[in-house]
């Protein structure tokens, strides 16, 4: 609350820039002027506002017991400075719970102030115009510090000083007597131990310690605050009396308690011993019980989520009571508050209480301990409750927050596909998860395919009932009564399992479906690997090809069956198209195709082989070509060659004369095929029968060279493993000569040319007659040789013989 309290504040220019002297003379001074005149000069002096003074008495009289003087009074090193504008002036206090400037007031001046004259002051008691009373309205808290209320406050002065700028002197100290009166007026407001609720219609005694006939009694209104003008600073007694109409109350006192004037009015409140009583309903699971009914001295209230309040309970014994649908689960005494014994330090009267109130939990299982839904039936077996009656399709009953007793719970499992009903009964009370086992089973099936992989998304059918495996393979039939039942397992519409099963009990089965993987590597007959495109088309009618041509099948998860193959070569040719069983395929390491490397040997009759003759080979039926050259062993290699019919050329080396043409068939083997062969003998001779050496003799049918030759010393050119021809064209050539001829294989052809062949020389018949001289001359130049060659030859010999003869 606090008062409102009026400050002046004189205030004066007391710059002293400079300092003067003067000296001033009196005639006829009362002495008890000049008493009073000396001591403002000694008041200046000891402020240091003067240097110095001096009084002379120049001359003393007296009238009618009165003296008078005539005096000299000197005054040295006055004072003397500049007039200052003040704008305005700041008061403020440095308490510490109200630290700065919050509380402070402002006075408005905007007056100039002249520097105060020493001298004026000690000649007339004043100086006029340098001083300026200022009045401040301000606020006394009502809970400053005791020792705060002798604090001087502080001053901030805004001004103008001459020749400078205006500037704000803060914190400026404040001198002479001060003190704020040891009283204080506040609001105390009385609540409960928390602090929180007010207490309304409450007597609040206060007395002062030591001075009891000082009291004062309040009656706090609706809001529990209550206003206390002018208490002095001192220690109080404080009482504090209420009637509770709810509930039990051993005492209307609720507070007493010795109180300082300053700790009243910083504190603000004033509690007493009434508390807020919280009272936390839990079941045995340490659940909130919401909706408990909660009865405290009688008072209901209904705890939401677990928790129900009672605001403004005296201190002391009370009854508390809890029910739970209807029953009552507690009936006990709680202190509330302070107890010498009990309780000597008050704590928090937040209380939490466990009623006998649980789950009653069932699980509905089958024989395997699988869950199973059931409808269920249950019954109090102590008569307070009524029964329930659930149905859980997962077979899991909880009935919540019951007390504490013996249930008969009752389950019914009845099977639309398999047409039976099902039931079993048992005890149960609350806490944990029990079981109620029913006779029937649950079967669970686990499907692999052929290489043990998991089947998911198989089909399994179960007697009348059906159902897809999942993710793992694995589909389960709940609720199974005792029999016998088929089971079949459909993989993409495929049956790929069949057998027949006995139920008496849960079972795990695991089944191992006509699934299979495929994984073959193709390859020629030789072994080498085939990369082609291929179809296959599985006994679900799915289709599967690669995207690009591979020497390797690999398919998984493929249904038994017949399946359709078909393998293409790289020009997109058929090469292998059979129907086979995907068992059989799964077997299979490895697919070889009617394809190999073939080997084609051509010889002549006589068994030696034919190198540099090209084959054509041509399927016959088809539109697949090869071509190749023997080598010197006669043979040639074609490459990755079906199996087929072929049509087989051969033809003679380096010619385009065919001398083999047939039919043959690939199976695998090499084929060897045989060239009939001919011979040619031709002689040249000249025009006198003698053999003609280095003729050219070719043979040749039709423009084709079969041959071409140079006769020999004696005059012959033999032609051997010629194509068996009916005829062959010959021509001779010598010199300018030539002749033409036909001859036939396996004869011997002399061919007389017009040319005499001698000791070296040619001469052509055309040309002998006019040759003549020519060759007589000739022949007696070779006979003169001769006979020289014959004598060096016999003198060579005659030395020899001599020599061996020495």
């Amino acid at each position: 609350m606090g008062e409102w309290g009026t400050i002046q504040v004189n205030l004066t220019n007391m710059d002293c820039s400079y300092r003067t002297s003067a000296e001033f003379e009196f005639e006829g001074i009362p002495e008890q002027d000049l008493e009073e005149l000396e001591g403002r000069a000694v008041e200046m002096f000891e402020k240091g506002l003067i240097g110095g003074y001096d009084i002379q008495i120049t001359y003393a009289h007296g009238v009618g017991g009165q003296l008078y003087y005539d005096a000299k009074l000197t005054i040295s090193g006055a004072c003397s400075g500049n007039p200052i504008k003040i704008y305005y002036v700041f008061l403020w206090f440095p308490w510490k719970d109200y630290p700065g400037r919050e509380l402070g007031a402002k006075a408005e001046v905007n007056e100039e102030l002249k520097a105060f004259d020493p001298i004026e002051y000690i000649l007339d008691g004043v100086s006029p115009g340098s001083s300026k009373i200022l009045t401040f309205n301000i606020f006394i808290p009502p809970d400053i510090r005791p020792e705060e209320k002798l604090l001087k406050p502080y001053i901030d002065i805004r001004v103008h000083y001459p020749g400078w700028i205006d500037y704000t002197l803060e914190g400026y100290p404040t001198e002479g007597p001060f003190e704020i009166q040891p009283y204080r007026s506040f609001n105390l407001t009385i609540t409960d131990y928390d602090g929180v609720t007010p207490i309304a219609e409450a007597k609040v005694v206060i007395r002062r310690l030591m001075y009891y006939y000082e009291k004062r009694e309040y009656v706090t209104p609706e809001n529990g605050t209550i206003s206390i003008h002018r208490l002095l600073e001192d220690y109080y007694e404080i009482r504090v009396y209420w009637n509770s109409s709810d509930y039990l109350q051993e005492s209307q006192l609720i507070h007493i308690g010795k109180h300082h004037a300053y700790e009243l009015a910083s504190s603000k409140t004033l509690k007493t011993l009434l508390f807020n009583v919280e009272i936390r309903v839990l079941d045995l699971r340490g659940r909130p019980l919401d909706g408990a009914e909660v009865l405290l001295d009688g008072v209901k209230r209904v705890a939401e989520k677990g928790l129900a309040r009672y605001p403004l309970v005296p201190n002391g014994n009370h009854t508390l009571q809890a029910y739970w649908m209807s029953l009552k689960l507690l009936d006990e005494w709680i202190w509330v508050g302070y107890h010498p014994t009990l309780f000597p330090e008050i704590k928090k009267p937040k209380y939490e209480i466990t009623l006998q109130v649980g789950d009653l939990v069932v699980q509905a299982v089958d024989s395997g301990g699988s869950p199973i839904g059931a409808n269920f039936t249950v019954i109090d077996l102590s008569g307070r409750l009524p029964s329930v009656t659930r149905y859980s399709r997962s077979g899991f009953l909880n009935i919540s927050r019951i007390p504490l007793s013996r249930y008969l719970v009752k389950a019914l499992n009845c099977s639309k596909a398999f047409g039976t009903c099902v039931e079993a009964s048992g005890e149960y009370s609350l806490g944990g998860v029990s079981e109620l086992r029913l006779p029937v089973h649950l079967i669970s099936f686990k499907v692999y395919s052929m290489s043990g992989l998991e089947l998911a998304n198989a089909t399994i059918s179960f007697g009348p009932v059906s159902a897809k495996t999942d993710e793992s393979g694995s589909a389960s039939f709940p609720g199974v009564p005792e029999g016998e039942y088929l089971v079949k397992v459909f993989w993409k519409d495929i049956e790929v399992y069949r057998d027949r099963l006995k139920v008496s009990g849960s079972v795990v089965k695991k089944i191992r479906g006509k699934v299979y993987d495929v994984m073959l590597k193709i390859r020629t007959a030789d072994g080498d690997p085939f990369a082609a495109k291929w179809v296959l088309v599985d006994p679900s009618g799915r289709m599967h090809a690669p995207e690009v041509p591979t020497d390797v099948i690999s398919l998984s998860l493929i249904p038994a069956g017949s399946c359709e193959l078909r393998i293409f070569d790289e020009s997109n040719v058929t090469v292998l198209s059979k129907t086979f069983e995907v068992e059989e395929l799964a077997e299979l390491e490895a697919l070889t195709l009617p394809i190999k490397n073939l080997v084609v040997k051509v010889i002549w009759e006589d068994g030696s082989p034919i190198s540099g003759a090209k084959i054509s080979l041509s399927e016959i039926g088809g539109n697949k070509s090869y071509e190749s050259v023997t080598s010197s062993s006669g043979e040639a290699r074609f490459d990755r060659i079906p199996y087929s019919r072929y049509s087989l050329t051969v033809y003679y080396p380096r010619t385009s004369l065919a001398i083999i043409k047939e039919n043959v068939t690939f199976s695998g083997d090499p084929i060897e095929v045989e060239a009939k062969q001919a011979q040619v003998q031709v002689k040249v001779v000249d025009w006198l029968d003698n053999p003609l050496r280095d003729a050219l003799v070719r043979l040749h049918v039709s423009g084709i060279v079969l041959g071409e030759l140079r006769t020999r010393v004696d005059g012959v050119a033999s032609f051997s493993k010629l194509p068996n021809l009916p005829a062959y064209q010959l021509e001779v050539k010598h010199g300018p000569l030539k002749v033409s001829e036909v001859v036939h294989p396996g004869q011997v052809l002399a061919v007389k040319l017009g040319v005499i062949s001698f000791f070296g020389l040619t001469i052509y018949v055309s040309d002998v007659s006019s040759m003549m001289p020519y060759i007589v001359g000739a022949a007696v130049v070779f006979a003169s040789i001769a006979a020289v060659i014959a004598f060096k030859a016999i003198s060579a010999r005659r030395k020899t013989l001599q020599y061996e003869e020495g």
